[in-house]
């Protein structure tokens, strides 16, 4: 009897065991099927909200077509109006010309005489519009001439110029390489700034802040611009500049040679400079080179 009854509890055990299991199963496949709805749900409003977007786009593009439609009409309508206000006064003034036309043949019939004085003005205002072409045609003469003396003088201050850059003991007559930014006396590459030509070593031009365009600002003149990198050429021999010196001071002549070399180039640019015909050239540092070369006897 014992037994039979723990039998039925234990029957009774295992199906609420399998109840439970079952309800357990039951909520699974609810919350499953909820999810389910859920995904289904954000779906569909994801879609109504995708539709609702290209209904106000397309409905934009109607606006706007609608729009651009209405002003090109409104367009036509103005220039057709023009056109008629032309033509109107167009007419009207060719009914004037005639009128005056007319007009004018009953006078020319009527006034002979007073046309023969008028050929005769004509023909001295004729002869004095030559003389005047001839003159200018002096004058033009005058300027190729002027032409041919300022090309002439041009390369003469390009030749001085060359001279005096050709001259082994002028180094400061050349243009420094140095950094005005970061104060490097002698960097390895430079770039020029494309609006302004303002020039500063790589490293200094890389650390600019950039806009979203790729252009920077220069440290100089503050314009938004681009830069690109020079190439230069490297001297295969570079002598140190305290060696070259110390060897004119052993070579005085040599020196003074010098000195009056960048004495004469000075002059003739300053007098190149006077001449408004020539366009504005960078002006060489000669004080700098006399300080340079100088020497104490």
């Amino acid at each position: 009897m014992l037994d039979k009854v723990k039998k039925q509890l234990q029957e009774e055990k295992d199906k609420r065991e399998r109840l439970e299991l079952e309800l357990h199963e039951m909520k699974q496949m609810e919350e499953e099927r909820v999810r389910k709805l859920k995904e289904r749900e954000d779906e569909w409003k994801e879609r109504l909200e995708r539709e609702k977007e290209e209904g106000r786009r397309k409905e934009m593009e109607k606006e706007k077509a609608e729009r651009e439609e209405r002003d090109a009409e409104i367009d036509v309508v103005e220039r057709s109006e023009r056109l008629a206000r032309r033509e109107k006064e167009r007419s009207e003034e060719k009914i004037e010309e005639a009128r005056l036309e007319a007009k004018k043949e009953k006078e020319i019939e009527k006034l002979r005489d007073y046309l023969r004085k008028e050929e005769e003005k004509l023909q001295k205002m004729r002869e004095e519009n030559e003389n005047r072409d001839a003159g200018l045609v002096e004058e033009r003469c005058e300027l190729n001439q002027a032409k041919a003396w300022a090309a002439a003088k041009r390369d003469v201050r390009i030749q001085a110029i060359k001279e005096a850059d050709d001259n082994p003991y002028a180094e400061s007559l050349r243009y420094s390489r140095k950094c005005s930014v970061c104060l490097i006396l002698n960097p390895r590459r430079r770039v020029t700034m494309v609006a302004c030509g303002h020039m500063t070593c790589v490293t200094c031009a890389e650390e600019l802040p950039q806009t979203s365009t790729g252009e920077v600002t220069c440290p100089f003149c503050r314009k938004s611009t681009t830069y690109v990198k020079t190439f230069e050429d490297l001297e295969e021999t570079q002598e140190p500049q305290h060696s070259r010196k110390r060897e004119s001071n052993e070579n005085p002549e040599i020196l003074v040679d010098c000195v009056v070399s960048a004495k004469r180039a000075r002059t003739s640019l300053e007098a190149d400079e006077n001449d408004d015909d020539f366009m504005d050239m960078p002006s060489l540092e000669i004080g700098a080179s006399e300080e340079v070369y100088s020497y104490s006897v």
